[in-house]
């Protein structure tokens, strides 16, 4: 079992700008089931099997960087503050007031500066999917997404004449979804072992991966793991204006069977489906 066996981190990095894949990259890591770092879960535990009084093996805390908490591999000239990066390391210094404070103990105005330069930290909380539609809402409305069309509101010179709009069925379907939990920002489900390979939830029917490349590590297939969706966006307070950071869903496909890493992170695939410009098109009057 893939919970069982390994603690597993999956990160990602986003930049703002391209619409290609390469924009976007997805990092494996991970901790063996047993490790000398985290004790067992309590319901793996076993008489005999585990130590309650468990230590974690002791080790030096890495640098991280001022202004975002990654690990900060670069430093300061003058008083050794650490950065992930020179791009933050510039920001720190003309932008964090780290100028004015280098080599000595920072006001409160540098945190909160510091702050302003990356997204605010959330909590997602992991809860199963509700599909049960509220009481107030009408059945027919799952009819009538199924049925692929709506009914518009345009007003044609003959007003006899009725029109449809034909819309993109993995986008309905897909807007469907989200209306049951529309503060959904991740989906979680990853295939196990044995399973077979699951659909994602798409948000258009076309731009779908035809071939997922095999693990870089162990050579094995790769199945989907989770989404994240467009919603995360407006949790983060991102604009959506010309050359913003933006997607329809980011899908994570990663090695099924969690291969043991080489180095500290693996590379793993991502695809970028954005919202189709014709998802929603005036059908042919009729």
């Amino acid at each position: 079992e893939t919970m069982t066996e390994t603690m597993n981190e999956t990160m990602t990095e986003t930049n703002a700008g391209a619409d290609a894949v390469p924009s976007i990259k997805v990092f494996r890591s991970q901790l063996p089931r047993e490790n000398p770092y985290w004790p067992l879960p309590k319901d793996d535990e076993e008489d005999g099997d585990v130590d309650v009084d468990f230590v974690p093996k002791a080790f030096a805390a890495p640098l991280l960087c001022a202004v975002c908490g990654l690990l900060g591999n670069k430093k300061c000239g003058q008083c050794h503050t650490p950065y992930c990066s020179r791009a933050h390391q510039l920001a720190d210094w003309n932008e964090c007031k780290h100028k004015s404070f280098c080599g000595k103990s920072p006001d409160a105005s540098v945190h909160a500066l510091r702050q302003a330069q990356v997204f605010a930290e959330k909590e997602i909380v992991s809860e199963p999917e509700n599909l049960t539609l509220k009481e107030d809402e009408p059945m027919e409305t799952v009819h009538e997404v199924s049925d692929n069309t709506v009914e518009d509101d345009i007003e044609y010179e003959d007003d006899a004449v009725d029109s449809k709009v034909a819309v993109d069925d993995a986008f309905l379907q897909f807007q469907l979804r989200l209306q049951l939990n529309p503060d959904q920002v991740v989906r979680y489900d990853r295939v196990e072992y044995d399973m077979p390979d699951r659909e994602p939830l798409w948000v258009q029917s076309s731009n779908k991966p035809t071939v997922i490349p095999n693990c870089e590590q162990c050579g094995g297939v790769r199945t989907f793991e989770f989404q994240i969706l467009s919603t995360l966006l407006n949790f983060l307070s991102i604009s959506h204006v010309t050359d913003s950071l933006d997607w329809g869903s980011l899908y994570i496909y990663t090695c099924k069977h969690n291969c043991v890493l080489a180095t500290s992170y693996a590379s793993e695939f991502v695809w970028k489906q954005d919202f189709s410009a014709d998802g929603m098109q005036l059908g042919e009057r009729r």
